[in-house]
């Protein structure tokens, strides 16, 4: 693997509505092998000492204090998500194994150790409740579709493994991303056909999210959904038809604002994250990632890239709040290693 340190604080201020948008400087760049796929950054182990990336048959972990890999975790199969385990060494792990099943295990981050496993079966995306005691899986019945398409959303018991809610998706539909409302209570799942559903845990639909008569809230595949956590407000991203993401009300089910990264119909949204403080969201997409005001909801700042120069992926922030990483990865036709950017937040931004 190759592991460089870039101290570039390269200024990427720019022009935004006549004035001039806050001066965001690139802090270091984590240098990823290059191994086949896009990466993802899984997040920062409850301590804030680590973070977590993953990256094809391994797990990455990086210091947080000095942006020094520490480690490397390697898996036997490719790994297709991972999910850290609040206040814990732990994070549950999804691999895809020789037969195309998932096999999720939970693992110490520290050493990689197995500490237990639900074995090959049809999993899904994950989501953990915020006292790290249910898990969200999205499973399938491989009788009536192929692949690993899901078709039931199942919230988990972490520990035991027993089921305490299973959700059928809308017919002829499928669920493609899941979270925990904060307080543990509700969950909110986004579909294939571009459905977003609020649920309690007791598995009453609670509100239904459209921006058509047909009842879609995205054109295309919801591929992210998030809760913030002081305000009444959910989000979610479409994965497939366009670059947009849209901010609901809770309490009313209306539309907040709609964030379009891009007119490009072929860009799609890869991933978004809330600041701890809730002041701004990180959006990626193939052709963009930016940064917006969750106040104004305007854009402050952004990086672009043309079509065929690869995209950005899972953004997130430092704990402490004064840095946004997201990765950047080259198109796959081209040679070279993805890389984790990191980028400083200035204390001062537009009201």
């Amino acid at each position: 693997m190759r592991f460089v340190m870039l101290s570039s604080l390269i200024c990427l201020g720019s022009l935004i509505g006549g004035e001039e948008s806050p001066v965001i400087a690139e802090q270091d760049s984590l240098i990823l092998s290059g191994v086949p796929g896009v990466p993802g950054i899984i997040g920062f182990t409850s301590n804030q000492e680590w973070l977590i990336v993953a990256e094809g048959r391994a797990i990455r972990i990086w210091s947080s204090n000095a942006w020094r890999e520490v480690k490397v975790l390697h898996e036997e199969s490719v790994i297709a998500d991972c999910v850290l385990l609040p206040d814990s060494d732990q994070m549950l792990v999804e691999t895809i194994d020789t037969d195309g099943d998932s096999v999720l295990e939970v693992k110490r981050i520290s050493n990689g150790e197995l500490e237990t496993g639900l074995g090959p079966g049809p999993w899904g995306a994950l989501a953990v409740s915020a006292d790290g005691a249910s898990v969200i899986l999205l499973t399938r019945d491989s009788r009536k579709v192929r692949g690993s398409e899901p078709q039931f959303c199942e919230v988990v018991d972490r520990q035991s493994g027993k089921s305490r809610l299973r959700v059928a998706a809308p017919e002829l539909d499928r669920f493609t991303a899941a979270a925990f409302s904060p307080s543990g209570d509700k969950i909110l799942l986004g579909t294939w056909r571009g459905r977003l559903l609020l649920y309690s845990t007791q598995g009453r639909l609670l509100r239904e999210f459209a921006v058509s008569p047909e009842g879609q809230a995205h054109r295309g595949a919801v591929a992210s959904v998030r809760f913030f956590h002081r305000l009444p407000l959910v989000l979610s991203g479409d994965g497939r038809s366009e670059p947009v993401v849209r901010v609901w009300d809770i309490e009313t089910g209306t539309q907040v604002t709609e964030l379009r990264l891009s007119d490009d119909e072929n860009d799609q949204i890869q991933g978004v994250a809330i600041a701890g403080d809730e002041r701004i969201l990180a959006v990626a997409s193939m052709r963009k990632f930016a940064l917006y005001s969750a106040t104004t909801w305007d854009e402050l700042w952004s990086l672009r890239k043309e079509a065929g120069e690869g995209g950005f992926n899972s953004p997130a922030f430092a704990p402490n709040g004064e840095a946004v990483l997201v990765v950047d990865y080259p198109h796959r036709t081209k040679q070279g290693p993805s890389s984790v950017r990191i980028f400083s937040i200035p204390e001062v931004l537009p009201e």
